[in-house]
Order: structure tokens, then C-alpha cells, then sequence
């Protein structure tokens, strides 16, 4: 009998049963032979990639732009400080008090840095620090001599650093008391007897006073020897106690006359002086005469009388015309150019001032009492005054003092 295992056909390969059947036994499956076998895949092929953000045009167009602009006022700032400083260093200034002389006053055994704070302070120099470094850097520092100096802003830190250097005082100072109502005459024989200058030499300088020497702004109104004034500056020096070192020169003498001046102008400032004479159409020169004759008439009466002699003189100049005499006694007195300083022989105001006048007698002369309509006026002995719109009231009165014992003969 056939066995029937034996020589069985094996069953169609679709009639397997796949079920049982590991991966493992397939044929092929990770089974390679000699160089079939593939090359060695790439561990990052199927990684996912990440993508860069992609900035926008916008985005970065402002970050340039802003990067720019600070590069921009880093470099405006730069050249701004480069600039303050060399102007500085320069003395480079534009401002309409360019070219005004400050009076720097370098006390004896002042530093170095000191003097730099004055210079600041007084506005001749903007920064002290930078000056301090320069003149550390010349070897300036160590020589600076205490003294009376006068800068502007258009000093250069060579030419500060020079006169420092050079032109200090050599002897100690002295106070000289100017009053009101004294004359150039007067404060030249004072300097003199303070050891301060010869009085000769200063009436001397007193005559080549200029813009070009003094700079200040009334300057531009004083009057030369052929207007008819004897001294150019007769009534320009503020009367005030002052501290002088000794002159031993041209330079020293108008040192002293540019501190004089320099107080004027500081007076004529702080109190509206130039301002109200411009908005009057008055100069600051006929301002001072019209003071003088106020100071000279009225030295010892309070602001208000002040007022009224202003008003009774500005009266007459204003409504008689070429009738304007002013008629001032004291004006008599005045010694130089008597035919044209005489106001009983001359019309109107003098070629110049009598006199150095007060702070309340130049404000009195560009503030007459607008209510006082008088053209005359008189005092008694007590100093009291009366004032007329006429001249026989005028008469009436000068006669009812003589009655009363009260006439100041």
C-alpha cells in the first residue's frame, strides 16, 4: 500500500496558512547577500527640520534706523561738546555782551581752581574745568598773581592765561570813597591822596576814554572836547566806595576808570535805566546832565522832591523852547566852559554833567513827577521846598521866607 505522505503534493503556495508564519521566515526580508546590501541610511534624513523665522523688511528696516540715529546724536553731541569747548578755548562769542569787560577781582592766595570758578562765575569763561585742565597743562597754574583784572567772552584761555600770569598786582589795594556830586577834578586829587595815581595822569586817561577802551553801552553817547565838555567823562563815575591796587602805569589807571564805568553800567542796568531813555528817546548822556543838575539842586532831598526838580527843569525845556533857561544857581559855579555851562546864559541842558549824580538822581531824571506842572521851584534853610506854576507866586513865596527868617541865603 502507498504511503500517502510520500509523494504528496506539496499545497499551492495560496492555500498556506500565512497565520503562523513569522516575518523572520520570509525570504528577503533583512537578509542580504555580499554587496547587495544598501548603504547605511543617514540617522538625519527623516528629521524633522527646523525653519529660521524670516524677519520682516519692516522690522529691520527700523533697527537700521534706529542704530543710525543713535550713531547720529552720539556723533551731534560729539562735535556739539568739540565745539563748546573750542569756542571756549577761543574765546569765540557772539552774544550781544560779547565784548563786555567783567572785573575779576583774584584775591591773594587764591588757587588756581578758584580763579577757573571766578572766570566761570562771572561769565567770562564756560567751563572751568576744561580752563583748570589748560592751564595745568601750560604750567600756567602755578604763576597766576592775585590782582583787579578785566575779561570779556572773546578772551581766548591764551590771553586769560597771560595776564594772570603777567599783569598782577605788585602792591596792596586801597578804599577810595567817590560821593555823589563830586567832580572828575575831586576824584582825581582823591586817588592821589589814597597813593593810587598821580591826579594829572588820571584827568589825562579821563580825556582818551573810548568805546574801543571801555566797551560798555553808554559809551556810545559820551561827548569829545569839541562838543564843548572839558572832561569826556565828567558825570559817567559812579559815585560808590571802591577797592583800587595801586596804579603803577597807563594800563593800571584804566583799570581803576573801567571799574568806575563798570559800576555804572551795572547800575544803569538793574535799574531800567537804558531801556526807559531809549523808550523816551533820551540819551544815556543827556540822562547824566539833567542827574547832575538834580544832584547839584536837590543832593539831600528824598526821591519825590527829586521828582518835582526834574519835573519843573523837563517843564521848562519842554514848553519855553528857546525861552529854556534853567536858571540854576549852582550852576554858576561849575568852572570850565562858564558861557555854556551857566544856565542863567545858556538855553536848555549844558554840553555835560556837573557832577557825578546818585542812583535816585538819574532815576529822578528819567521819572519827572508827571503831576508837577511848576516851573519854579525854592527851598528854605530847613531844606523844604515850595513849587510854582508861575513866577509871581514864585516871588510871593522867596518874599514870605525872608519874612520868616527862613530864607537860605
Amino acid at each position: 500500500m502507498e504511503d500517502k505522505n510520500i509523494n504528496t503534493p506539496i499545497e499551492a503556495e495560496s492555500d498556506l496558512d500565512h497565520s503562523n508564519l513569522s516575518d523572520d521566515f520570509i525570504l528577503g526580508k533583512d537578509f542580504f547577500i555580499n554587496d547587495e546590501m544598501p548603504e547605511e541610511e543617514d540617522s538625519t534624513k527623516n528629521r524633522p527640520v527646523r525653519k529660521k523665522k524670516k524677519q520682516s523688511v519692516g522690522s529691520g528696516c527700523l533697527k537700521s534706523v534706529v542704530w543710525m540715529a543713535a550713531i547720529l546724536v552720539i556723533a551731534i553731541s560729539a562735535a556739539g561738546v568739540l565745539l563748546f569747548l573750542g569756542s571756549d578755548y577761543l574765546g569765540v562769542s557772539f552774544a550781544s555782551d560779547a565784548t563786555e569787560q567783567r572785573e575779576i577781582v583774584v584775591e591773594k592766595g587764591s588757587s588756581a581752581g578758584q580763579v577757573a570758578k571766578l572766570l566761570e562765575k562771572q561769565g567770562v569763561i564756560k567751563s572751568s574745568l576744561f580752563f583748570r585742565v589748560y592751564a595745568k597743562v601750560g604750567g600756567h597754574d602755578s604763576k597766576f598773581q592775585y590782582g583787579i583784572y578785566y575779561f570779556c567772552k572773546q578772551d581766548s584761555y591764551e590771553d586769560i592765561a597771560e595776564a594772570l600770569t603777567e599783569q598782577g598786582a605788585k602792591k596792596e589795594e586801597v578804599n577810595v570813597l567817590i560821593p555823589p556830586r563830586v567832580t572828575v577834578d575831586d576824584i582825581a586829587k582823591r586817588l592821589e591822596e589814597a597813593g593810587v595815581c598821580k591826579a594829572s595822569d588820571f584827568k589825562a586817561e579821563i580825556n582818551k576814554a573810548s568805546k574801543s577802551l571801555y566797551n560798555y553801552e553808554f559809551m556810545d553817547t559820551v561827548k569829545t572836547e569839541s562838543f564843548g565838555v572839558h572832561y569826556r567823562l565828567e558825570g559817567y563815575l559812579y559815585p560808590e566806595t571802591y577797592r583800587f591796587y595801586i596804579a603803577e602805569d597807563e594800563e593800571g589807571i584804566r583799570a581803576v576808570i573801567n571799574k568806575i564805568l563798570g559800576e555804572l553800567d551795572k547800575q544803569l542796568k538793574e535799574n531800567g535805566i537804558y531801556e526807559a531813555a531809549k523808550a523816551q528817546n533820551k540819551s544815556i548822556h543827556d540822562i547824566l546832565t539833567m542827574a547832575s543838575l538834580i544832584e547839584l539842586e536837590a543832593s539831600n532831598a528824598d526821591y519825590a522832591d527829586k521828582q518835582k526838580v526834574s519835573a519843573v527843569f523837563w517843564n521848562r525845556i519842554e514848553d519855553w523852547g528857546d525861552r529854556a533857561y534853567l536858571q540854576s544857581d549852582p550852576t554858576k559855579n561849575y568852572k570850565y566852559n562858564k558861557d555854556f555851562y551857566d544856565t542863567y546864559k545858556s538855553v536848555g541842558l549844558a554840553p555835560g554833567a556837573y557832577c557825578s549824580p546818585s542812583i535816585d538822581s538819574i532815576k529822578a531824571a528819567l521819572n519827572p513827577d508827571a503831576a508837577c506842572n511848576a516851573y519854579y521851584f525854592v527851598t528854605d534853610k530847613n531844606m523844604k521846598y515850595y513849587y510854582n506854576e508861575d513866577y509871581s507866586g514864585h516871588k510871593s513865596i522867596i518874599n514870605q521866607l525872608k519874612r520868616n527868617g527862613l530864607w537860605a541865603s
